[in-house]
């Protein structure tokens, strides 16, 4: 009878435990489902007889060794899910993924199924609980598996650094990409920003570990304070003695256009007084008229730009000695920066007035005066625009201008005059030239 008793208390106490497991939580499940395992083991007593133990049986409260058991399992689980994985029997397998032991309660071949390949690990991150922090690095949404706590956590990178962001190719980038400065796949790469300040200069915003064949300049590149702005070593505008320049950044000297890369508004800041025009900032502006009976603001060569400075002082009607305002400023430019290298660029003649043109062509038609020299029809020349300048050829003149007068807006027009020069910023080069 005592036997039969036994009997049915433990088989009371098992369809307690069992029958309190479907209410239970997926952890507390694990917890119940290893209590019913170790009441199961202790049925049977080495004779044969069941035993049924005092703590299964009757305890209300459990002994402190199994509660901590207990809460090694909870935090067992939680290490699993803070991974993103989920603990699974080792038999059902783990699709995309792989077993990791040691992370799940239970029995050893209940493991943690981590999922390998996911949008988080080809961005070189790992997929974590946010709870857990990500040390060194930030979470980013939408690249786990799970629920909205597993998070993407990626370390800072290279790309970071220099005020990128490490994207899949797939995602598209709205500036672009550039390979190697991201972990993970190759196709995780970094996108760095359209447009900043650097390449507005023609530089690029490198990390200085990485060196630069121009030389570094801080404060226009976005990011961490050692992804500076490489800029090149030299240009048109450093040999001229200057420096390129954002316009919105000022100049103690004077702008020039066209001898910088970059954007329109980088551009070479060149010493000198007088604003952006030199001695011929604050010249005064006379009017005459040119072709088409037009009437032209024009101000003095300056008698330094003369070939012949005695003509500074006479009438325009009577000498070519003055030029539109936009060629003087550029002109100036010109000459200082070929002064800088040995050559002297001087003007023989400048805006030539509708009469004074009719004189030279009367002169080339009959050959009776100015040594019959070419000229071109009266309202059809250039020079009756004050776009044209006849400069002075002597010594390597001409060899400096056809290196360099493009970069100051000057190109050549006629074929048959190498002394003869257009101000017509942006055009390009004449294949004669």
């Amino acid at each position: 009878m005592a036997q039969v008793f036994r009997w049915a208390v433990a088989l009371l106490a098992l369809f307690a435990l069992i029958s309190g497991v479907a209410g239970l939580s997926p952890v507390a499940r694990l917890q119940q489902a290893a209590q019913v395992s170790a009441s199961a083991e202790v049925l049977t007593d080495d004779a044969g007889d069941l035993a049924v133990p005092d703590q299964v049986a009757f305890s209300e409260a459990e002994p402190e060794v199994e509660q901590g058991r207990h809460a090694e399992q909870l935090m067992s689980v939680s290490v699993c899910a803070q991974r993103g994985g989920t603990c699974k029997a080792t038999s059902g397998g783990c699709s995309g993924g792989s077993f990791s032991a040691g992370l799940c309660p239970g029995a050893s071949n209940i493991q943690c199924c981590l999922v390998s390949n996911t949008a988080c690990s080809q961005r070189g991150g790992s997929c974590r609980h946010t709870s857990v922090g990500c040390s060194g690095g930030t979470f980013s949404k939408g690249l786990c598996p799970g629920d909205a706590d597993i998070q993407c956590c990626t370390a800072s990178s290279a790309c970071s650094s220099r005020g990128g962001q490490c994207k899949l190719t797939s995602s598209g980038c709205s500036g672009s990409f550039q390979a190697g400065l991201c972990p993970g796949a190759s196709n995780n790469q970094c996108c760095l920003p359209a447009s900043n300040a650097c390449s507005a200069r023609g530089g690029q915003c490198k990390l200085t570990s990485s060196g630069c064949s121009g030389s570094f300049q801080a404060g226009l590149c976005p990011g961490a304070s050692n992804n500076q702005c490489c800029l090149p070593a030299a240009n048109k505008c450093s040999a001229s003695g200057g420096q390129c320049k954002l316009t919105s950044s000022g100049c103690g000297g004077y702008f020039q256009p066209g001898l910088c890369p970059g954007a329109s508004n980088n551009q070479c800041c060149l010493p000198g007084g007088g604003g952006a025009c030199g001695p011929y900032s604050s010249a005064p502006v006379e009017s005459i008229i040119g072709n088409n009976n037009q009437a032209y603001g024009v101000v003095r060569i300056i008698p330094s730009h003369l070939t012949n400075p005695s003509i500074y002082g006479a009438s325009p009607y009577d000498e070519d000695n003055t030029m539109l305002k936009a060629t003087a400023c550029a002109f100036n430019a010109m000459h200082d920066a070929a002064k800088r290298s040995g050559i002297n660029l001087t003007i023989n003649s400048g805006f030539r007035t509708l009469k004074r043109q009719e004189y030279f062509w009367y002169c080339y038609t009959t050959k009776r005066c100015n040594n019959g020299n070419l000229a071109a029809r009266p309202g059809t020349s250039n020079h009756g625009t004050g776009l044209a300048l006849d400069i002075n050829m002597g010594g390597n003149n001409y060899a400096w201008l056809a290196r360099n007068a493009h970069a100051f807006g000057f190109v050549r027009t006629v074929p048959q005059e190498t002394w003869h020069w257009e101000h017509r910023p942006g055009a390009p080069p004449a294949p004669y030239t």
